[in-house]
């Protein structure tokens, strides 16, 4: 819960507020309520909600990422992959992050590491991506590789 609640508070730092300025006011609030639905149990309610704000919206970073955030709260890691993987030249290596991650939650593990070895190759100083590429060599037991990446 603490790491989705940085990565989320990392995500919106990184999203240019002249995107988030697209929103009416109205429209901001009912994506803090989408969000606020898929961490408590309603995601399918959350990603209903944030599809129908990009239908007025279709091009809003944020909107998309928590699109992609309330998918894989919906189990929907398939399409929340892909939402992140159409985010990796607006959002860096946060969507490769994310990408890889719903790659794993899908038990797709050699997906998830192509994930964020692509994300290392274009930000090759990103903490995050290493961590998880650590991560991943820990629960292979890759201690030596996961060291060097930590």
């Amino acid at each position: 819960m603490i790491r989705e609640a940085l990565l989320t508070a990392a995500i919106a730092a990184a999203i240019s507020t002249e995107t988030r300025a697209q929103l009416t006011e109205a429209e901001t609030s009912r994506m803090y309520a989408a969000m606020e639905m898929a961490d408590n149990g309603q995601a399918d309610k959350a990603v209903a909600a944030i599809e129908s704000l990009l239908t007025a919206h279709p091009g809003e970073a944020e909107l998309r990422y928590e699109l992609g955030y309330a998918l894989l709260k919906d189990y929907q890691f398939a399409r929340a992959a892909e939402t992140f993987h159409e985010l990796r030249d607006e959002l860096g290596d946060a969507a490769y992050q994310m990408e890889g991650n719903a790659h794993d939650m899908a038990g797709r593990r050699g997906d998830a590491m192509r994930a964020y070895r692509e994300g290392l190759r274009a930000h090759p100083a990103s903490g995050r991506l290493k961590m998880e590429i650590g991560t991943v060599r820990m629960q292979e037991e890759d201690y030596d590789g996961a060291l060097e990446m930590y």
